[in-house]
């Protein structure tokens, strides 16, 4: 009689359990893909700022020159003569 009950006994996992793991990997996996959507959005706009500041310089620099040119470039401001 022992052997039989050994038989009707099965070893695995029942569909609660499996489905309570299913719950938490969804879970999981939307915290996961929450976290890179929002890491990529913040690469992206620094990214952007980046672009923008050296757009900036670049543009400063063209202006120095310019000025430079012109003979009215970033000169010190002399004291007015005594």
């Amino acid at each position: 009689m022992h052997v039989n009950s050994k038989r009707n006994s099965q070893a695995g996992y029942s569909v609660i359990e499996m489905m309570i793991a299913a719950t938490v990997m969804l879970v999981l996996t939307g915290a996961v893909v929450s976290l890179l959507k929002n890491s990529i959005m913040v690469a992206t706009t620094s990214y952007e700022l980046t672009d923008a500041q050296e757009s900036l310089r670049t543009a400063q620099e063209y202006i120095n020159h310019d000025l430079m040119n012109a003979g009215d470039g970033l000169k010190e401001h002399q004291l007015p003569s005594r």
